[in-house]
């Protein structure tokens, strides 16, 4: 009989059929075809592994509630209706199983709808691999990481639990021995209360050491950059040291090289706590003989000059292999030293990472019994020629006034109300003080004032809870200031989020509290300017280009019409997602939320650009691990703007279509 050709066509579809089978058998990852009723059509023997099925037939036919548990495969028909409802495919999309033997697998992969030879919708396509090890490592990863942090809050709430407790009551004494020495006393007292006044401040500044380092170990330091004046540091460095060094019949002072330029930007506060602390050590480590401060000009050019700062003294000095040893923390050169000088062994450890936060280092040369120079280069921009130096205001002391302000004082204890009390008066303000954050609102409820200063440990109502409430239910724009002894676990950061404008820190210091005061209640046309600089702000964040069809048109490929489909499929659908989003954010449910998140993220990854895709991704991910909802709503709502946003840029990519 003669060949009709379809013998040899018949053959090769059968070899092809064949072949591919062999492929997707030999594919380590589960792929399935299911049709329009979750029914699988066809599978790789992987996914036949997956669902313990003894062959591939046993399986095709039957939908996923043969195989998994009720809830697994309720949530997984949800995301198959989905596709199919869409058009749009799920890519990447993380999925937990568990099995019928309670093993639990964690895998990530696709689903895109399947089209018939005809284009008719029949089904979808499933691709998963298995990220199980990866979820597992992860899962240990968070748990340590979670115990460290664990471990380091406990540790800095200890500091500033101890912190608090310390600098409250030498608040009390520092406060009343100023008090006092302003006073008309004879001279013998004058000595006493001098020596009482050295003693006190000694202790603050231990105090304040163990919280630097405690700031700069977490991360928590950040340096300024304002304009300072080079001459005025340096100045101020020598006054504060000079009384000390005559009393022990030493030589103190300084020099700065005339090439250099009295004004630059960067962080004057740290610069001159450097030049302190190097200064400082120096007179105690000296018995006889001289102390200098010194600075050279290394370099200059393009709006920067690169200065050397050098700190010498007759002292002690130190052997050469102990050099290296005493910038450690609590380390001093031997026990001997600390036994006959006293200190933390901290002051040196702090300068060295302040001054490499400033990108120097911090260095030392000495010979035993001869002295030591400790030296650093740091890069200044050169600055304005009206710097804002540490402790002044715009003004003299003496012309600074508060008459006729109303100041609200916040604070529970006794000796540290006097002391505020007494200072603000002086300055002119009529002030109230109240004991906790609840008399302080039932007050603003009916009373006005132009000021208020909180204190963030109180009981009944604590400073930041009240500050909260200040804000949000009573509506008022008061300035706030709070006033802490506690300076770590990032209490500052928490005072701003609850409204207020700065801090003051414990004990009081009339410089510090002078300019924070006229920092709020003054300069109301610089506010003005700031807000503009926020709407400057909004306007250019609402010209973000968040729309990024790339994805979605190399699915389509060369389909203008399928792209503009799926645009409005995306249009349509996924703005009711989003206001589940929206609605789960406003009844604070965490679980919701990452419902919502995990319904939108597959159509974000197609449309989106990488901002919008990492922050859906970060909302689903956090709320699964089950984020604390303030956290999680701040990204939430982020999102939901954005969202406006890529809906108008998506209309235009449609329209241009």
């Amino acid at each position: 009989m003669e060949s009709t050709g379809f013998e040899e066509i018949g053959l090769e579809l059968k070899q092809e059929l064949h072949l591919l089978r062999t492929i997707i058998d030999n594919i380590p990852d589960p792929i399935y075809v299911k049709d329009l009723e979750g029914r699988k059509i066809l599978l790789n023997k992987a996914e036949a592994e997956l669902l313990n099925a003894s062959s591939i037939g046993e399986v095709i036919g039957k939908t996923d509630e043969f195989f998994y548990p009720p809830d697994v495969a309720a949530e997984t028909r949800l995301e198959d209706n989905q596709v199919i409802e869409t058009r749009i495919p799920m890519i990447h999309r993380e999925g937990r199983v568990i099995t019928k033997s309670g093993e639990e697998m964690w895998f990530e992969g696709n689903k895109i709808p399947f089209y018939d030879e005809k284009g008719a919708l029949s089904g979808i396509i499933g691709i998963s691999h298995d990220i199980t090890h990866r979820k597992k490592t992860l899962e240990a990863l968070i748990a340590a990481r979670q115990q460290a942090e664990q471990s380091t809050r406990a540790k800095e709430l200890f500091l500033a639990q101890m912190s608090h407790e310390i600098r409250t009551p030498l608040n009390a004494i520092i406060g009343m021995v100023r008090m006092l020495r302003d006073s008309k006393v004879e001279d013998s007292q004058m000595r006493l209360l001098d020596n009482m006044k050295s003693s006190s401040e000694n202790l603050l500044g231990i105090i304040n050491d163990i919280l630097d380092f405690s700031k700069i170990e977490s991360g928590q330091i950040e340096m300024s950059h304002n304009d300072f004046n080079l001459h005025e540091i340096f100045r101020r460095v020598y006054d504060a040291n000079a009384f000390r060094a005559e009393e022990k019949g030493l030589k103190i002072g300084f020099s700065v090289d005339e090439r250099i330029g009295n004004f630059f930007r960067g962080d004057a506060v740290r610069l001159q706590q450097i030049l302190n602390n190097l200064v400082s050590n120096a007179i105690k480590f000296t018995l006889r003989g001289s102390v200098e401060m010194v600075c050279e000009l290394r370099a200059k050019g393009m709006g920067k000059e690169s200065i050397l700062f050098r700190v010498s003294d007759t002292g002690i000095g130190i052997s050469p292999e102990n050099q290296e040893r005493i910038f450690e923390s609590f380390k001093q050169e031997d026990e001997s030293i600390t036994r006959t000088f006293g200190g933390t062994g901290l002051g040196l450890s702090i300068s060295r990472q302040l001054v490499g936060l400033m990108g120097g280092v911090l260095s030392v040369e000495s010979v035993k019994e001869k002295g030591s120079t400790f030296f650093f280069t740091i890069e200044f921009e050169t600055g304005s020629r009206q710097p804002d130096t540490p402790g002044n205001v715009k003004g003299s002391d003496k012309n600074f006034s508060m008459k006729g302000i109303r100041v609200l004082l916040v604070e529970d204890n006794k000796f540290n109300q006097f002391i505020a009390k007494a200072i603000l008066e002086k300055w002119g303000a009529t002030t109230i003080i109240l004991e906790n954050g609840q008399q302080a609102i039932d007050m603003l409820r009916t009373e006005t004032v132009d000021l208020v200063l909180m204190d963030i440990q109180m009981p009944v109502m604590d400073g930041i809870t009240a500050a909260t409430i200040i804000r949000k239910e009573l509506k008022l724009e008061v300035p706030i200031l709070a006033i802490t002894a506690n300076v770590v676990l990032g209490i500052i950061e928490r005072c701003r989020q609850a409204g207020m404008q700065g801090y003051i820190s414990k004990p009081f210091d009339e410089d510090d509290l002078r300019n924070k005061i006229h920092a709020v209640v003054g300069d109301r046309e610089e506010k003005m300017e700031i807000g503009k600089e926020k709407e400057e702000e909004i306007r250019v964040r609402e010209e973000i280009a968040l729309c990024d069809t790339s994805r979605l048109e190399k699915m389509v490929g060369n389909a203008p019409g399928m792209l503009k489909m799926m645009i409005d499929k995306f249009l349509e659908v996924t703005p009711d997602y989003v206001k589940e989003l929206s609605a789960a954010l406003d009844q604070r449910d965490v679980e919701a939320i990452g419902r919502s998140a995990h319904k939108i993220k597959s159509a974000i990854d197609l449309v989106s650009n990488d901002t919008m895709r990492s922050l859906i991704k970060k909302i689903n991910d956090d709320a699964r691990e089950g984020s604390k909802y303030e956290p999680l709503a701040e990204l939430v709502r982020q999102f939901l703007g954005y969202f406006a946003m890529l809906t108008e840029q998506l209309e235009k990519r449609r329209a241009a279509i």
